[in-house]
């Protein structure tokens, strides 16, 4: 269904970890006009620490050939210290007309050893409601994961209408992005 995209293909995954070939084939169909997008969790939002050290080494090849990298907003775009959000969305929306929605995440863990299942539905009107639905408030909740003009990954949002770059992992604290650094050293992407 991607390989066959022809305008756009959306990706939403709580956990993403495309490994080399899902990260070749979005740059390739990216590079043959197709639209090509991803909304995953940031690591303040990731309730799995361990996952996004592994999303992380596929980000910048992914952002680096215009793909579209969202990051979802711990706090939601809210701002309030005691709300934390996480996506749990799983969905692919392929041309406005074709919709996977399921349990699987694009991780190995996912596709190589959990028992999932999901849909494919020809459905062009659920799928533009899908779209405009997130789209209406995908810049309240999410970061958009950029190039930055020294050439590190830098994260754009925008709250209460005003623009906010941030130049590390968006509201995480230093011992979030130690154990995630810790979890990014151990051979454990095969398993998540």
């Amino acid at each position: 269904m991607i390989a066959a995209a022809e305008k756009e293909v959306i990706i939403y995954s709580p956990y993403f970890i495309p490994r080399q070939s899902l990260t070749d084939a979005l740059i390739d169909i990216q590079k043959r006009g197709v639209e090509v997008g991803i909304l995953t969790n940031s690591l303040a939002s990731n309730n799995h620490t361990a996952v996004h050290p592994h999303y992380k080494k596929y980000r910048r090849p992914l952002v680096e050939a215009g793909v579209t990298v969202l990051e979802t907003s711990a706090s939601g775009g809210s701002r309030n210290p005691g709300l934390r959000t996480t996506l749990h969305t799983k969905a692919v929306l392929v041309d406005s007309r074709w919709l996977f929605i399921g349990s699987l995440n694009i991780d190995p863990r996912s596709i190589d050893i959990n028992t999932e299942m999901g849909i494919v539905l020809d459905a062009p009107e659920f799928a533009a409601l899908l779209r405009s639905e997130i789209e209406k408030s995908i810049s309240q909740f999410a970061y958009k994961v950029e190039i930055g003009p020294e050439g590190k990954i830098q994260w754009r949002h925008w709250i209460h209408g005003e623009e906010e770059v941030v130049h590390k992992e968006p509201e995480s604290s230093g011992w979030l992005r130690f154990q995630s650094g810790f979890y990014g050293i151990l051979p454990l992407e095969d398993q998540l």
